[in-house]
């Protein structure tokens, strides 16, 4: 495989991981009460295959795209490579939530409490919102400095994220829908940057002509 098909490849899954991420969170219920749960099940697993789904994918954009700049971003760009991939990993491990919540809900209501009270529950959130909030920061400034993609696409990655965690995290704990959906801004926000990245990518724009450099795979 050539570089130049590794780098189309990275972009379409970022356009797939860019657009997957606010469908999710559209999807997603505004708060996550028993009753809510019960009632809205459909969405909430509905959401989290979603998410699971865009994950998974963009780990793949991930790597490409922190290749594609990799010199230009510096340790900057890797650090920031290397939170986002560990924050996006521990968001897919906590996501398993949305699919046992509703047994939980139906069976066991007092164990929802019980779980999110649970320290070991509680460092994997704070280690997952940290690593994924502190690495897309990195990663969209670095992105900036590399003048590599669109210098938007570095904003729109450095402060969706930011938006996206802070309000659903309100909506998710009140009643007030209006911040699930600045939550929801933040992920569409997020989901853009990914997209103008995964659309340079794919489309070839800022390589050379010709790329005789090919990546062996396997032997």
């Amino acid at each position: 495989m050539t570089t130049r098909k590794l780098f189309q490849w990275s972009g379409l899954a970022l356009i797939f991981y860019g657009a997957l991420t606010p469908l999710a969170q559209i999807i997603h219920p505004p708060e996550e009460s028993v009753n809510t749960i019960l009632t809205q099940t459909w969405r909430l697993v509905t959401a989290h295959v979603f998410f699971t789904i865009a994950i998974i994918i963009g780990l793949l954009g991930l790597v490409g795209l922190y290749i594609y700049q990799s010199e230009a971003g510096g340790r900057l760009g890797l650090t920031g490579f290397i939170l986002a991939f560990t924050g996006n990993v521990l968001l897919a491990v906590s996501g398993n939530y949305g699919f046992i919540a509703p047994v939980l809900a139906a069976h066991a209501p007092a164990m929802l409490s019980a779980i999110n009270a649970y320290p070991p529950e509680l460092v994997l959130d704070v280690a997952m919102v940290l690593t994924y909030i502190i690495g897309f920061i990195l990663l969209g400034i670095a992105t900036i400095r590399a003048r590599r993609l669109p210098r938007s696409s570095g904003w729109l990655m450095a402060t969706g994220p930011v938006l996206f965690f802070v309000f659903s995290g309100i909506s998710l704990g009140t009643s007030m829908t209006w911040f699930y959906w600045l939550g929801v801004l933040g992920q569409l926000l997020f989901g853009l940057g990914l997209i103008l990245c995964g659309l340079q990518l794919w489309k070839g724009e800022g390589m050379k002509a010709a790329e005789p450099t090919a990546i062996p795979l396997s032997r």
